[in-house]
């Protein structure tokens, strides 16, 4: 996997040349080890297109939680927390059994 600075610098290498082939020879010489691939390149130069960017987009992620919507579930099962359990359970049946 290659770092960010090595990932721009094929961006960089690429836009000079380009050449996927050239991209990696340099990249080879540059930093004495295999380099990446061709569709890693092609990945690289979309992604900055698109984004000016080459670092790793930041995924979806567990989405947050409001308080405002903690404070109501709270409510609703403190007031009655049998009912609440039992309309859970009718709408999403656990496999018990």
């Amino acid at each position: 996997m290659a770092i960010v600075q090595e990932k721009a610098m094929c961006v960089l290498w690429f836009f000079e040349t380009k050449s996927v082939i050239t991209t990696q020879r340099r990249f080879r010489t540059t930093y004495k080890k295999d380099p990446p691939s061709n569709n890693s390149i092609r990945c690289w130069l979309t992604q900055f297109q698109e984004t000016g960017s080459v670092l790793h987009r930041k995924g979806a992620g567990r989405p947050s939680t409001s308080q405002e919507n903690v404070d109501r579930i709270q409510e609703t099962f403190t007031r009655s927390p049998r009912n609440v359990c039992q309309e859970h359970c009718v709408q999403h049946p656990c496999a018990l059994p």
